[in-house]
């Protein structure tokens, strides 16, 4: 009983495309999307979603009638439009050409069904007529499923949202959204609600702090974007094609997929958001309450960086799939092993990880536990690490700073399963270092390529 949810939902998707394609679909979703925004609330929602995502993710049990040849006028009925739209459709190409009889065979009929699914979704002609010419009319209707349907300009955003109209292009540019004309009709009521909220920080924060939080935000969710669209190609796409599903099923699947994703990312993102505020706030004392009055310009922390030894040489040998792989266990490494010693990842950079805690021991043990993982695993070279303990500026979510390169170069001299450290005499508790299981070696101070003086290193290791 548990999959029978599941079974008629399938069904019912596919019986949608195989009868009426496009039209029931979106009612479908359409009605289901507003209960996916708040599906986590109940195991009924939950249930409901993964239902629904389970009979889009599953290829049709038979596969839709290829449609006989049909003349305009019966395109135009099977299609919704009117006969002068067809026409014009025909006379631009977007149908391909007639049979020799003057009918329009199923390809052409497919091609007119997913016009006219793309205009209920917003696009102009112009748009599908560029994007059937580049090859990608089938992206533009899942594109415009998640974007939504415009309805306003970009100066009629910010005049609703009380917004200068150069804060807000600025604003757009730094969230990454691409913004050349105005006065074209390319966004929604939703964007002016964000561009108010924008309006409302104002009170408290500068245009270039504004700037700096957009430009932080932008990339972050640029990334989480791609992740999920790799997702998609993944899990739905690439099983679609495989199936030989053709290019409106596809897209139909495809858009009723974003329909009801999208909205469950609100609340996900949010309880991410609030973690991640609570983990920085401790991990980095980022308010410093204990300082009254205090503004300071930067603030002392250990910032590591650990890489694969030999990656780069080991990569002219792999595929390109096989170095990601390569890259993505590293992470998933540091983010088990940092996140447990109460470091924090700040990013990765191709076979390199950087994180950051509050104090060299901690720093070092993380290091070490990472260094220990991936030496577990044996489809993985050999990992090092350098830290440097110091004074850092935070801004636009990355550190900068004479620690930050030191601990870059530390690194790169490392040898294999070793962890180099730079820091004051004064931040090496030996009894807080003990607890933790670190030993401490004193070394020479090294040469580092772009630093001035010698750099006096310590070695650490594991307590025998």
């Amino acid at each position: 009983m548990k999959k029978r949810p599941g079974r008629v939902a399938r069904r019912a998707i596919d019986l949608a495309l195989e009868a009426v394609p496009g039209s029931v679909v979106e009612r479908m979703t359409s009605a289901g999307a507003p209960l996916t925004r708040h599906s986590g609330r109940t195991r009924a929602g939950a249930a409901a979603l993964s239902s629904a995502l389970e009979a889009l993710s599953q290829p049709p049990r038979r596969r839709r009638r290829e449609a006989a040849p049909m003349s305009l006028d019966e395109l135009a009925a099977r299609t919704g439009r009117t006969n002068q739209e067809i026409e014009r459709w025909a006379a631009s190409g977007l149908l391909d050409g007639p049979l020799p009889d003057g009918t329009w065979d199923g390809a052409a009929v497919q091609r007119a069904e997913l016009i006219a699914f793309a205009l209920r979704r917003g696009s102009s002609e112009d748009e599908i007529l560029e994007a059937a010419r580049d090859g990608r009319l089938s992206l533009l209707v899942v594109q415009r499923s998640i974007a939504g349907h415009p309805t306003l300009t970009g100066r009629q955003v910010a005049e609703r949202a009380g917004v200068p109209l150069d804060t807000a292009i600025a604003v757009w540019r730094a969230l990454g959204m691409a913004v050349e004309d105005v006065d074209e009709i390319a966004f929604n009521r939703p964007e002016v609600w964000a561009l108010r909220v924008v309006g409302a920080l104002r009170a408290v924060y500068s245009d270039s702090d504004l700037l700096e939080g957009a430009s932080v935000m932008g990339r972050a969710l640029a990334e989480v974007s791609a992740a999920s669209i790799e997702l998609f190609r993944r899990r739905l796409t690439a099983a679609y094609l495989e199936a030989g599903m053709d290019n409106l099923e596809i897209s139909l699947r495809l858009a009723a997929a974003a329909d009801l994703l999208v909205p469950t990312f609100g609340p996900v993102l949010e309880v991410v958001l609030r973690r991640h505020l609570a983990a920085a706030t401790g991990a980095e004392a980022a308010l410093r309450l204990e300082e009254p009055g205090a503004v300071p310009a930067g603030q002392e922390l250990s910032i590591a960086f650990a890489d694969l030894v030999g990656f780069t040489s080991i990569s002219e040998r792999l595929s390109a799939l096989e170095v990601a792989g390569l890259a993505t266990r590293l992470l998933r490494a540091a983010e088990e092993t940092a996140g447990a010693r109460g470091a924090r990842i700040v990013k990765s950079i191709g076979d390199a990880v950087m994180f950051s805690a509050r104090d060299p021991a901690t720093a070092c043990a993380a290091a070490l536990d990472l260094v220990d993982a991936v030496s577990r695993d044996a489809a993985m070279p050999p990992a090092r690490a350098g830290i440097a303990h110091g004074p850092v500026l935070r801004a636009y979510a990355d550190y900068f700073g004479r620690t930050v390169n030191i601990a870059a170069r530390l690194c790169d001299a490392a040898h294999p399963g070793e962890v180099l450290l730079h820091a004051p005499e004064a931040t090496v508790d030996q009894p807080h270092w003990r607890e933790l299981g670190l030993a401490i070696r004193g070394g020479d101070a090294l040469r580092l390529k772009g630093i001035e003086a010698p750099v006096p290193v310590l070695r650490v290791t594991r307590e025998r």
